[in-house]
């Protein structure tokens, strides 16, 4: 991922817009699900590796602007039966990517 995003920084100058749309859904009982899939669901789903690198590039250019897009779901904000580790991961998504906006606005970043 790192590769991808200095490729498109030494190509483009910068990185204006980025679209995270990652994710798959994974329907069963919580109980039913192992410690292991719900760490390969997580990582899938949560820990969105492109935002990382590229708010970090920004920051370090100090861009000044930009635009992330996260692609979300209605089960960030409402639970259903059956979905409980996919509502998991996208209330996390939810959270991070106001944990986000927060943080880079104060360094006048992607926001």
């Amino acid at each position: 991922m790192n590769a991808c995003v200095a490729g498109v920084v030494s190509k483009a100058g910068r990185i204006d817009v980025l679209i995270n749309n990652a994710g798959f859904a994974y329907v069963d009982l919580m109980e039913a699900i192992t410690i292991e899939q719900a760490k390969r669901f997580l990582t899938r789903n949560v820990f969105w590796r492109a935002t990382h690198y590229a708010s970090g590039v920004a920051a370090d250019a100090q861009q000044k602007s930009g635009l992330v897009m996260q692609i979300s779901s209605g089960a960030g904000r409402v639970v259903f039966p059956c979905f409980g580790i996919y509502n998991a991961s996208k209330f996390a998504l939810e959270a991070m990517t106001e944990a986000y906006r927060y943080e880079l606005a104060e360094c006048g970043s992607i926001a």
